[in-house]
């Protein structure tokens, strides 16, 4: 009786931990959908990112809000604009992928493509600028192609500026691991419980943990993944060209910027370690080194393209300074990068004949389009 008795309290006890476990999940998960309800605003910046039913790329969705940032109702980061657009009007578009879209800046305002825009309405009062921030997370030269073709080139941009490498880096990287044998995480598959807030946050945030541990144990060990970045960098290439020759179809202007990045040559190798290990996130096969070596040849390309198809070029990477004053993380600017690389864009184009003629002609026939 006495056993008996001994067995059914720890049933009992094994339910009961049980049952205040699953109530205090459903209570954080209950917890996170409401604030979503009462604030308005997404839980995490991917909850106002979707997929495109006809291209199935990443998308914005039309009016989400994740804390400052703001989507309009045409689903781009941003004030609203015209559609169609004022014949008066010059529009800046920009294609890229989180460093354009820019998850980390304060608020909207605080952006580097907004900064631009604003730089050339100040410095041009006589002349009416909008601007499409047309770049979305994890968008490569491919997806900014398809976006391009079906979402920006019906809003007739008059300057399309285009700043990519890091994603099609990445993307390029991981395909060859792949081909290698090298699987990514196991939580990196989807599965019925990426439906519950918190689970996608857990799973996130261990897989934080455990590719950083592997990128720990890379630099420990001196294990490299070994590639050549001028062999990887053939597809960007023509995904470059490509990307920028339909451009220039759609808009009188182009413009293609080389790369910023916290990770610098001169810096010390714990500190290279340190300034990559968000890239762990998404390559936890590959060294700081390797990393260096693949921005340094993807702009590289960036360069080479510019002077082939004819494009103004922006260069001045690195007057961005890699540290934490000016970088989130690796590659994502917080405000004061977005200030000096609206800088870097700005004087650029303050600086490029090619822009300082249009905008004459512009003026002299404010309601006169070019044709594209």
């Amino acid at each position: 009786m006495n056993y008996l008795s001994h067995r059914k309290k720890i049933v009992l006890t094994f339910i009961f931990v049980l049952f205040s476990i699953t109530t205090l999940i459903i209570m954080a998960e209950g917890f996170l959908r409401l604030k979503r309800l009462i604030t308005g605003k997404e839980p995490t910046v991917d909850d106002i990112i979707t997929l495109a039913p006809k291209t199935c790329i990443a998308v914005p969705i039309p009016n989400a809000v994740f804390r400052n940032v703001k989507i309009n109702s045409l689903g781009f980061r941003g004030p609203e604009f015209a559609n169609p657009k004022p014949a008066s009007v010059i529009r800046l578009a920009f294609l890229g992928g989180s460093t354009t879209f820019c998850s980390e800046a304060s608020n909207d305002d605080a952006t580097w493509p907004y900064l631009v825009w604003k730089k050339l309405q100040e410095e041009n009062p006589n002349l009416k600028f909008d601007y499409v921030n047309a770049g979305v997370l994890g968008h490569t030269t491919k997806d900014s192609l398809v976006m391009l073709k079906h979402k920006v080139k019906q809003l007739n941009p008059d300057i399309i500026i285009i700043y990519h490498s890091t994603n099609d880096l990445l993307s390029d990287l991981r395909e060859l691991a792949r081909k290698r044998g090298i699987s990514d995480s196991q939580l990196s598959k989807k599965s019925i419980l990426d439906y519950f807030l918190l689970w996608r946050n857990f799973k996130k945030t261990t897989k934080l943990f455990i590719n950083k541990r592997k990128s720990y144990e890379l630099y420990r060990n001196k294990v490299e993944f070994g590639y050549d970045p001028e062999k990887l960098s053939v597809n960007f290439r023509n995904r470059l060209q490509t990307l920028i020759e339909e451009s220039q179809k759609t808009a009188s202007i182009v413009v293609v910027i080389t790369q910023s990045y916290k990770l610098r040559r001169e810096q010390p190798d714990e500190e290279q370690f340190r300034n990559m290990l968000l890239m762990s996130y998404y390559l936890p096969f590959i060294t700081h080194t390797e990393l260096l070596e693949g921005y340094e040849e993807y702009n590289k390309i960036i360069r080479e393209m510019a002077q082939k198809t004819g494009v103004i070029l922006v260069e001045k990477e690195f007057d961005i300074p890699g540290n934490d004053t000016y970088f989130a993380d690796t590659i994502h600017f917080n405000d004061q990068g977005n200030i000096l690389m609206a800088k870097r864009v700005s004087d650029a184009l303050a600086g490029s004949p090619v822009i300082g003629n249009y905008l004459k002609s512009r003026v002299m026939a404010p309601s006169t389009a070019l044709l594209h």
